[in-house]
């Protein structure tokens, strides 16, 4: 691995833990309410922000083929940030960071599936552990009032889940068409259309007696710094790393990082339950990059 490559890969690592921490923050507002919209609204426009800049001097005709890969990518950003927001509202970062980050073995899957990649024993084995990982992860609860876990958390989990998974495909399908050097502007339109959509979101649904708390908002910027800056460094470091070193150590950083942190700055615990769920996290994305 080259010097830029490891820099920008450190760099993806800090920024993902980094939108863990800061989505965290705004985490309890109530989806469906207006505020939660606006935030949204604030996340994907100082990321589409931060990509105009990076496009400043790249001008050019989009093409159809780009474009329609944006739209589906901010379909998946959409589904993705909103409902880990969610998630985050009643589960751990450190639990969340280890699931969202499985997301990554429908990429695999699609690889193996359509582009003739190896299918072995060991991303067999990965994906199946996925399964119990998940399962475990539903059993976990910040809310001391729910006995049995938190089934309507989870499912918005798995959901961000599967939608940091199809981003991670579209990706892919972008790097490998014959507009990859248009990867910029995808990720940008990307952003701008989630904003966009977000946005009308925002002014369609109720509101509430809270209003929009600066802080928050702030926050909700910061997480569209992280994620926007994220989407461009992988979407750069998936063609030039080799995927058994890029995904094993991004998502494995991602998880031990978020733990160190959350700990820190929400005092959340960690328990054997805990350990297990990272352990098996950890080990599904080992195997499965083998």
């Amino acid at each position: 691995m080259d010097t830029v490559s490891a820099f920008l890969l450190l760099l993806s690592i800090a920024l993902s833990s980094g939108r863990n921490l800061l989505s965290k923050n705004i985490s309890d507002t109530v989806f469906g309410e207006r505020r939660f919209f606006i935030y949204q609204t604030a996340i994907f426009s100082s990321g589409a922000f931060i990509l105009l800049l990076a496009n400043i001097g790249k001008g050019g005709a989009v093409s159809s083929v780009t474009l329609f890969y944006s739209i589906c990518y901010a379909l998946l950003l959409l589904s993705a940030q909103w409902c880990y927001t969610v998630a985050l509202k009643n589960i751990d970062v450190s639990v969340c960071a280890t699931v969202y980050s499985l997301g990554f073995i429908f990429p695999t899957i699609s690889g193996m599936l359509f582009w003739s990649e190896p299918v072995s024993l060991f991303k067999i084995v990965g994906i199946i552990i996925v399964i119990p990982t998940i399962i475990l992860a539903g059993t976990v609860s910040k809310n001391a009032n729910i006995k049995h876990g938190s089934p309507e958390f989870i499912v918005f989990l798995i959901i961000a889940m599967l939608a940091s998974g199809g981003l991670g495909i579209v990706q892919k399908l972008q790097q490998k068409s014959m507009y990859t050097d248009q990867k910029n502007a995808f990720v940008f339109i990307a952003f701008l259309i989630a904003s966009a959509f977000s946005f009308i979101c925002a002014m369609t649904f109720k509101t509430n007696n809270e209003g929009i708390k600066i802080p928050k908002l702030t926050f909700a910027s910061g997480v569209g710094v992280c994620f926007a800056v994220c989407n461009l460094l992988n979407t750069i470091l998936a063609g030039r790393l080799e995927s058994a070193i890029f995904f094993p150590t991004l998502n494995i950083g991602n998880i031990l990082l978020s733990l160190v942190l959350s700990s820190i700055l929400f005092k959340e615990r960690f328990t054997k339950k805990h350990f297990l769920i990272l352990l098996l996290g950890m080990t599904s994305i080992l195997l499965i990059s083998l």
